[in-house]
């Protein structure tokens, strides 16, 4: 390659010094062949015009004697020969290009011949150049010799180079060739010299090596590395075991601290629930009512510890069934009130009208989100108030606009600073160490109440200023099962202000709020300045004991409904002296707002009755008359609890004391359910099913319901009770509802009964119109007196109230006897439930109590002759309307 190289460099440039030469050389040759022929022709021209040839030979004849010029022509002006000397052929005429002339060897030039200043014919001249083109080879051979020599001392020069050069070079790409291909980090070169080449065949070598002394370290690393790896997995696996065991002993903890919490609490809180249930007066069972539910709080609290380990280990689950949010939030509020009350906080609700009546959703966990919300408000509020609020909103869920139902709290309690706001939602996380020591709890409670809302598809947020109190909300999807009831229409009743006179701001704005829907607008007094102002200017009245007692009654002001509150004694003594003519307890609910408001509307406000025994919880309750029950369990007061709630629903019961006994029991008795305790001393429940199931499949008999009754709701024994062939599973603490739902699921319920239906009743009237014991009168007496004792001793309330009855009265009956509404048992029940308050608040006693006999049957799904009811409710309706008539008559002559 280099002996090519220094070739064609050699040839390329001694080609083109050639070349210029010869080129110079020529044009040289043909300006002076040029001279030459202007002096012919200017010679010649004489001659020409003249038209002498033999002189124009003669003067021609002088170029004979230049060897390099072998011919030349003199042409007339038309082209034709006039005279020439030598033979060469001109074959062409003109500027020749540099190649013709070599390959003719041969330079020819033509000039004009001019006489007497006109051209009177042209001179053409040839040169020979034979001897220039054989110089021009002479000279090429002596360039390719040139070139010959010059390739063979570079090739020798190249090739003692090459080994200074190539030869190291070749050498290092041989190694690096090793290095790439196998991986051969020991190969070295040899350095030849201390030139450039050597420096980087060094720098190659000290590259390897640092290669190899790094793989060294590498190596050793490696080494080193797996066994610490293995030493750390060795700690890991051991670490694991261990976490595993703790984890397992916490499970097994919380299980069988929740069984053993979980076994009195079951006594506490169905007793509670029956005696709430046993016809105590209003206040009493207000006390009652507020024991089951402190139970359930207990309860929850256990639940909150379960929780965070079933959403740890990604085992929640959720129910999705109609439940009520006006519902949840009374529940709340009921829990809460005499906790706020201790700490003189007010606290109301406000749901709005648009609110669905139901929406499907887990009411165990809505209830426990906003139960954690509010205790926060509580624990964190010194003063003022906390509320709650319940609105739809519009919320953007899986990229869609969907209609939303937000819960917020709010409350004026200590705030939160706005850099700790986002942590607040973090397990075990408050706002600082001092709000610990402080207002107590663990901080777990928000967490889990974020990670519940988000089960639900929902969103949690908080907006707070130190010092000024805090908002919680939390919004879901209102996924609606049925929608707000309407309004009750007041607009024919003349309703339209109200004063409110109440401490508390958050009891106000609730009550002014819920007027608001109805038309009714509402002004605002301090319950201390009662006493000073007039208030004959409002439809009603709204005040604590305190306003109520200094209003001045002399002008005769509108109806006054006392706001009332657990542990008032005020309370009765207002209603049974006529200062008040109803009252609604705190915490105020949507539902007591809406009832109020219609009994205001229709006049029927309850006095004295306000006070009268509260309807029953379990009244409404089914009948399984002639279902016997065995009830296995080895705790006696759990079957003293359960013997007592089966009793309410007219079950005949058995009892053993294990699983033994409860077998023999079995074999020996005929049961249509069993429920079974699943920890029992001598046989457990688990063995007691599975030998009766056993039993069942060997002698095909029928199989009999098994229901669990279980403590467990974590650890191992969870979900035993599915595996052994129990039916169903009711957990410890357990309500009188949830045996009778259970019952429900599983046996009949009795045809045309009630258990708790009033069987007095039918001393009063039956459906036949036969009076029975001599009857009930058409109206109460006493009922009378007491509306005459509220307005003074005068008849103007009464002759109100009676106007207000006989409008609204028939209006009732009508919407009991809408065939629409006999065929919906539900609203059957609601305007018979109507009628019959309408009815009791005016003394209407017959009315009222075969109002009452057909809401309950109703309510069950007893068999009942609707129509029957209705004409002896339309008998007995006129017949009361009649004697108030005649009693306010004689009222006015008198």
């Amino acid at each position: 390659m280099v002996l090519s190289a220094v070739i064609i460099a050699v040839l390329s440039a001694s080609g083109v010094f050639v070349w210029r030469q010869v080129a110079g050389e020529i044009e040289a040759r043909r300006t002076q062949l040029q001279a030459t022929a202007q002096v012919l022709a200017a010679a010649v021209a004489p001659h020409l015009a003249l038209d002498d040839k033999l002189q124009a030979d003669k003067a021609l004849a002088a170029i004979g004697k230049i060897p390099s010029v072998p011919h030349v022509s003199v042409v007339r002006p038309n082209g034709k020969r006039f005279t020439s000397l030598g033979t060469a052929i001109i074959l062409m005429s003109g500027k020749k290009s540099l190649i013709s002339i070599l390959q003719t060897a041969s330079l020819t030039t033509t000039v004009p011949i001019v006489h007497a200043g006109r051209p009177v014919g042209e001179l053409i001249l040839l040169a020979d150049l034979s001897d220039f083109r054989n110089r021009l080879m002479e000279g090429f051979m002596a360039i390719i010799f040139a070139a010959v020599a010059a390739s063979i001392i570079g090739l020798t020069v190249a090739r003692r180079l090459r080994r200074g050069i190539t030869d190291p070079l070749q050498a290092l790409n041989n190694a690096m060739l090793r290095v790439r291909v196998d991986h051969d980090f020991s190969a070295r070169v040899e350095r030849q010299s201390d030139d450039e080449t050597g420096m980087l065949v060094e720098s190659f070598n000290e590259m390897l090596e640092q290669i190899s002394v790094r793989d060294a370290q590498l190596a050793t690393h490696r080494l080193n590395l797996e066994n610490t790896v293995e030493d750390r997995t060795r700690e890991l696996l051991e670490a694991k075991e261990t976490a595993e065991a703790a984890n397992n002993a916490k499970s097994e903890f919380l299980a069988t601290m929740s069984h053993e919490i979980r076994t009195p609490m079951n006594g506490v809180m169905v007793m509670a629930e029956l005696l709430a249930g046993a016809g105590l007066p209003r206040r009493q069972q207000r006390f009652a009512e507020v024991i089951a539910r402190s139970g359930q709080s207990l309860l929850t609290i256990i639940n909150d510890i379960l929780d965070l380990s079933k959403i740890e280990a990604g085992k929640l689950e959720l129910e999705r069934v109609p439940v009520g949010p006006s519902s949840i939030v009374d529940d709340v509020m009921s829990l809460f009130w005499e906790r706020a009350a201790s700490k003189n906080l007010d606290m109301a609700a406000y749901v709005a009208p648009d609110v669905p009546k139901t929406i499907a959703a887990d009411p165990v966990r809505l209830n426990q989100v906003l139960t954690n919300l509010v205790n926060n408000a509580l624990k964190f509020t010194d003063n003022g108030y906390v509320n709650i609020t319940v609105k739809m909103m519009s919320g953007r869920f899986d990229g869609k606009e969907v209609p939303c139902i937000e819960f917020a709290v709010v409350d004026t309690g200590v705030g939160i600073d706005g850099h700790k706001i986002d942590s607040v939602f973090e397990s075990f996380a408050q706002a600082d160490q001092s709000t610990t020591r402080r207002f107590g709890g663990t901080g777990l409670g928000l967490s889990i109440c974020k990670k519940l809302v988000e089960a639900m598809s929902g969103s949690i947020k908080v907006e707070s200023e130190l010092q000024k109190g805090s908002t919680f909300s939390f919004m879901i999807p209102a996924n609606i099962v049925q929608q707000a009831d309407p309004v009750f229409d007041t607009s024919q009743t003349g309703l339209r202000s109200a004063a409110i006179l109440l401490e508390g701001t958050a009891t106000t704005v609730a009550i002014s709020d819920y007027l608001s829907l109805f038309g009714i607008t509402a002004e605002f007094t301090h319950p201390s300045d009662a006493g000073s102002k007039s208030f004959d200017h409002c439809d009603v009245i709204f005040a604590d004991s305190t306003a109520a007692r200094a209003i001045d009654r002399k002008s005769k002001p509108a109806p006054i409904v006392l706001v009332s509150e657990l542990g008032d004694v005020a309370s009765e003594e207002l209603l049974r002296t006529g200062k008040v003519q109803d009252q609604i307890m705190r915490p105020v609910s949507k539902s007591d707002m809406m009832e109020i408001v219609e009994r205001i509307a229709t006049g029927s406000l309850r006095g004295v009755q306000a006070l009268s025994v509260a309807d029953s919880p379990t009244e409404h309750l089914p009948d399984f008359a002639g279902a016997s029950v065995l009830v296995a369990d080895d705790n006696a007061i759990n079957r003293e609890v359960i013997i007592e709630t089966l009793r309410q629903l007219n079950v005949t019961v058995d009892t053993a004391e294990d699983g033994e006994a409860a077998i023999h029991k079995w074999q020996n008795g005929d049961h249509g359910l069993i429920f079974m305790d699943c920890s029992m001393p001598v046989m457990d429940g688990y063995a007691a099913t599975s030998f009766i199931r056993q039993q069942e499949i060997a002698s095909e008999a029928s199989r009999t319901p098994i229901i669990a009754l279980t403590a467990h709701v974590a650890g191992g024994q969870a979900d035993q009770w599915r595996h052994v062939g129990m039916d169903d599973m009711i957990t410890k603490p357990f309500t009188l509802s949830t045996i009778a739902k259970c019952l429900a699921t599983w046996l009949p319920v009795t045809p045309g009964g009630n258990k708790h239906e009033d069987d007095s009743l039918h001393d009063v009237l039956a459906p036949d119109g036969k009076e029975f014991g001599g009857g009930a009168p058409v109206i109460d007496t006493e009922v009378i007196t007491s509306v005459r004792e509220m307005s003074g001793g005068t008849d103007d309330l009464l002759l109100k109230t009676t106007d207000l009855f006989k409008e609204h009265a028939p209006k009732a009956l009508s919407r009991l006897s809408d065939p629409n509404t006999q065929r919906d048992l539900k609203a059957l029940s609601d305007a018979a439930h109507a009628l019959k308050s309408m009815c009791a608040n005016m003394g209407a006693v017959r009315v009222s109590a075969i109002c009452d006999q057909l809401e309950r049957r109703a309510r069950t799904g007893a068999e009942v002759d609707i129509a029957g009811h209705i004409a002896v409710i339309s008998r007995e309706l006129s017949s009361a309307m009649d004697k108030l008539d005649d009693i306010c008559s004689a009222g006015q002559k008198s």
